[in-house]
């Protein structure tokens, strides 16, 4: 990526697969069974939905760079990936 991504929205219904899922305002998500070899980021990961991290894994991740931070600013939200509380 190059420049960051900030999303501003919480939780809700969205059709997956022909179901109907809760799915939250995640920047990046990897899912179970899924994996990436390699992103960078060039700039930052922000949330700003209540209880909405920047990063939900899943899967695996073998190299992630982010420039300058991933974060959640929201209410109720665990911290920032600094702070080793990603939603995992």
């Amino acid at each position: 990526m190059t420049r960051g991504v900030e999303t501003f929205g919480g939780s809700g219904q969205s059709l997956v697969q022909g179901v109907m899922t809760k799915l939250s305002a995640v920047v990046l998500s990897v899912k179970a069974e899924r994996s990436l070899r390699k992103l960078r980021i060039k700039g930052s990961l922000i949330t700003h939905g209540p209880g909405v991290a920047p990063l939900e894994l899943q899967g695996g991740i073998e190299s992630l760079q982010v420039e300058d931070e991933a974060i959640a600013l929201g209410q109720e939200n665990a911290g920032s990936i600094n702070e080793n509380k990603l939603m995992r």
